[in-house]
């Protein structure tokens, strides 16, 4: 992973969000493809810790090359104990990743927001089974953009499944999927979702927990398709008359203390939601 890489993040936080709802403890980073024979010792520590705190647990370097191979290899790091430099400091780094390796295998995982991976909106949109639609690739977009400054603001997240909320139980505020608990469920801008996930996360604001969606709601559902009535229903009893009024932002606060919001502003927006209606394990 390139610390700051859009893509390396994307990839890392899905793999760990897979294997933290499957309930599989070690998430491996095969490091480093491709980084070249310049590689250092520097950027090596530097990478590590950033796939580290991304949710990897299991470090494996990718290859050992013994031998040049006529230079065919280049782009692969070689064998260290041979070929480079740094080859004394390999035992210090090595028991370092242990150590941390041992240490991010513990205990229970826990975050802050479970972002909803929007696959039925990427499935109403997918045509002749190779392009997407324009609303696909927003989707996809906005849920990345999400991700990423959410993440950047301090607040950790797992992706999750429509299918994982409709297996999941909300209760006490809480999402539970599996053995994760979620006090924020947040949905990227879509079209489509399941009637039963739907049901699911206004079972969860009901409980007391804190959804937010961003730009703009689903109006179709798997079940139904276009204009789902149950659809536009579910949504005016988590947010009321959100049409109305043209607001930047639309929240409802519900007897249980439950939290309805929909962010129609910007990214920076939903952090500030997020802050407001929780207090992060860590600041």
């Amino acid at each position: 992973g390139m610390p700051g890489g859009v893509g390396a993040f994307i990839d890392s936080k899905f793999s760990s969000s897979v294997a933290h709802l499957n309930g599989k403890p070690r998430v491996a980073v095969c490091a480093y493809w491709g980084t070249g024979w310049g590689f250092t010792q520097e950027q090596n520590i530097a990478r590590t810790n950033v796939n580290y705190a991304l949710g990897m647990n299991l470090f494996n370097t990718h290859g050992v090359l013994y031998s040049f191979l006529g230079a065919r290899n280049e782009f692969v790091p070689p064998e260290v104990h041979f070929y480079q430099p740094y080859w004394q400091t390999w035992r210090t780094f090595s028991d370092y990743v242990s150590r941390l390796s041992y240490a991010l295998s513990q205990g229970a995982h826990r975050a802050d927001v479970a972002l909803l991976y929007p696959m039925s909106t990427v499935h109403a949109h997918w045509r002749d089974g190779s392009k997407f639609g324009p609303p696909a690739e927003v989707a996809q977009n906005t849920m990345f953009a999400l991700a990423e400054t959410i993440y950047a603001g301090g607040i950790d997240f797992d992706f999750v499944d429509e299918r994982g909320l409709v297996d999941g139980k909300a209760a006490h505020g809480t999402m539970n999927l599996a053995a994760l608990e979620f006090p924020v469920v947040l949905l990227p801008t879509m079209t489509t979702i399941r009637l039963d996930a739907l049901t699911r996360l206004r079972e969860f604001v009901a409980s007391g927990g804190t959804l937010i969606a961003f730009r703009s709601l689903p109006t179709a559902s798997v079940e139904n398709g276009r204009d789902d009535p149950q659809v536009r229903q579910l949504w005016q009893d988590l947010l009321g008359d959100y049409e109305a009024g043209g607001q930047s932002t639309v929240e409802r606060k519900h007897q249980s203390g439950g939290h309805a919001i929909l962010v129609r502003s910007n990214e920076a927006g939903v952090v500030a939601a997020i802050r407001a209606a929780i207090k992060p394990d860590v600041t």
